[in-house]
């Protein structure tokens, strides 16, 4: 074993003032263990970044950022920073101890209700709810960062939220987040995401809770992304006939390839959520009618009257005006209680700025 892996996985006897009790999970950046504080003797987990990342300003940069994101948040669903430090270059930060386990976890071993699923998913929303009020993207959610207990869900691990002016500033064509569960804009590394993606990745991991299955699975990341951008998932009550019309719609309108086709907000797919969890009816809303089309489309049959109208009156006095007048500018005048018949007049007098001024004006009669 090398010296640089035993620094990795070798635990610590103390992390700053906390003593380590021991190892409790290790992600693509940090290692996690359970410690305890010294003078308040309660448990905590303390996050650490990997030392061979310790190097990396980067890696550095996107610790720290997560530390900042955790500590804008005072939420019952975001698990809150406690304390934050540095011990002999090891970059680390505390938080409460969670007796429970990942939603990855849980998964790999167990199929979840469906009440249940879409109650984790609920609290899910909340949490990022939360964050987007705040101006902060998560942009990784999936179940290795959704902790449960028995009474409580939390998201954790903000390492990849920006607040979301910063989010357009991400470089093109780089990819950042969890592919599986990435959203169609993070897939293909555009360089302005928005809350809208948090929505789809919560979408993808309420489908696997219902089905057991991710929507996308493929054998390389290319093809998995191929299948992220063009193709359509399966619906969810296809894998699992016990999944309503309703429900199936919620995770449909979240996994919609285009951000303006998904819900507008978390809040509003968390009402639906909601409601179905209630027993009332879902809500599918539907593309709100620009104003000018809901006029156009009150307009027209009017419009088709009046120019019905004209046209039928135009028609019915050239008849006349051949058999009196088969000289002359055509334009309305009166000869009598009911009859119209031509003049000659010039043809600025035929000019008309609105056709109602024919049925509105009162004709002279001829002496």
């Amino acid at each position: 074993m090398s010296q640089s892996t035993e620094k990795i996985t070798k635990i610590p006897e103390k992390i700053g003032q906390y003593k380590v009790l021991e190892k409790i999970g290790e992600g693509g950046m940090g290692i996690v263990f359970k410690a305890l504080h010294p003078s308040e003797k309660k448990t905590v987990a303390i996050k650490v970044l990997k030392r061979n990342l310790a190097p990396n300003s980067d890696a550095i940069q996107r610790f720290h950022r997560e530390i900042q994101m955790s500590q804008a948040m005072e939420h019952p669903n975001v698990l809150p920073i406690l304390d934050v430090g540095e011990d002999q270059e090891c970059h680390y930060y505390v938080m409460p101890f969670i007796e429970g386990k990942n939603l990855e976890e849980i998964l790999s071993k167990e199929k979840l209700t469906i009440h249940l699923s879409c109650h984790i998913a609920f609290q899910v929303a909340l949490a990022l709810s939360h964050a987007h009020k705040k101006g902060i993207i998560h942009r990784d959610i999936k179940p290795s960062n959704i902790i449960i207990t028995e009474q409580q869900v939390y998201v954790a691990d903000f390492g990849l939220a920006r607040p979301e002016w910063a989010a357009r500033l991400t470089i093109t064509g780089a990819l950042l987040g969890t592919p599986a569960y990435m959203s169609p804009e993070q897939a293909l590394g555009l360089p302005y995401v928005d809350h809208r993606a948090d929505i789809y990745s919560l979408g993808v991991v309420l489908y696997e809770m219902l089905t057991g299955k991710i929507p996308f699975r493929a054998s390389n990341i290319s093809h998995l992304v191929e299948q992220i951008l063009h193709e359509n998932p399966l619906p969810p009550k296809v894998l699992n006939p016990q999944v309503t019309e309703s429900l199936n719609s919620i995770v449909l309108k979240a996994l919609s390839k285009r951000p303006q086709d998904r819900y507008s907000s978390i809040e509003e797919m968390a009402e639906q959520l909601r409601r179905y969890l209630s027993g009332l009816p879902v809500l599918l809303k539907t593309k709100k009618q620009p104003y000018w089309q809901k006029c156009k489309a009150a307009l027209l049959p009017l419009c088709v009257f009046f120019l019905s109208m004209i046209f039928t009156i135009a028609l019915f006095s050239t008849f006349q005006g051949k058999k009196q007048h088969p000289k002359g500018f055509p334009f309305f005048s009166h000869e009598g209680p009911n009859t119209f018949s031509y003049i000659v007049s010039s043809p600025s007098q035929y000019l008309i700025k609105n056709p109602l001024e024919i049925f509105a004006e009162k004709p002279e009669k001829k002496n």
